[in-house]
């Protein structure tokens, strides 16, 4: 008597094995074990990045608002408790607790642990420089004493 085919016309051996399939998932945990340290790295410094952008914007936006008041519109940098806001803008930002802050500008305008950003209605600035560190990671924000704009510069 010969053997019979199976009815739905495949040969028996066409499945996968319990051993094929485990060996299949221990690769996939393997490479997921390897890949996810740099994704997460990858992440923080997006993050730090975007933290660095919204800073930008923050002081920008005190510019613009200078210029369209016609007033003097001052930014406050709090650096003990990682802090930034202004008046004008009616919001406090508080800085994720890894990240750490410097404010290099003129010596009358830091008190205490506060430096301040003025941005005057013709559009200049007092300026300043202020750095933005987790880790080995760092971005720097330029604000520009002439011009008043606050730029991220290409390496702290």
């Amino acid at each position: 008597m010969s053997p019979r085919a199976p009815s739905d016309g495949l040969p028996r051996d066409s499945g996968v094995t319990l051993v094929e399939l485990l060996v299949v998932l221990a690769i996939i945990a393997l490479a997921y074990a390897v890949a996810m340290p740099s994704l997460r790295g990858t992440a923080r410094s997006v993050e730090l990045r975007a933290v660095a952008q919204d800073l930008a914007s923050h002081l920008n936006a005190a510019r613009a608002q200078a210029m369209r008041r016609g007033e003097p519109v001052t930014v406050v940098i709090d650096t003990t408790e990682r802090r930034y806001g202004s008046a004008a803008a009616g919001r406090s930002v508080q800085l994720p607790a890894d990240v750490a802050l410097t404010v290099t500008t003129a010596r009358e305008l830091i008190a205490g642990g506060e430096a301040r950003m003025g941005f005057y209605p013709d559009g200049s600035s007092s300026g300043g420089r202020i750095v933005l560190r987790r880790g080995l990671e760092a971005h720097a924000i330029g604000v520009e004493w002439l011009t008043g704009l606050a730029l991220i510069e290409p390496r702290p």
